[in-house]
């Protein structure tokens, strides 16, 4: 398991996440509050060369690297009953 800052939540395979902002690299846009699904997480201490943290597929069916910090990981959020 992985931890993210500023969530500071564990982060596996199969998670529900949601992007905390929008993105967008090379003529590719996505909005914020696009949900996905996290497919991989890439290893840093194996290979230096990847900068991302993990890769998600999206709702709208589209892949996309990214850190941990871009994302909420809504399997891990914990709600508060009152």
């Amino acid at each position: 398991m992985f931890s993210s800052y500023p969530f500071n939540v564990n982060h596996e395979l199969g998670d529900l996440i949601m992007l905390a902002h929008s993105i967008e690299f090379m003529n590719k846009h996505t909005n914020t509050g696009e949900v996905g699904i996290i497919i991989k997480i890439y290893d840093k201490n194996y290979d230096h060369n990847n900068v991302y943290d993990c890769r998600v597929i999206l709702k709208c069916g589209g892949e996309l690297d990214c850190w941990f910090g871009e994302i909420i990981n809504l399997s891990k959020v914990k709600v508060d009953k009152q």
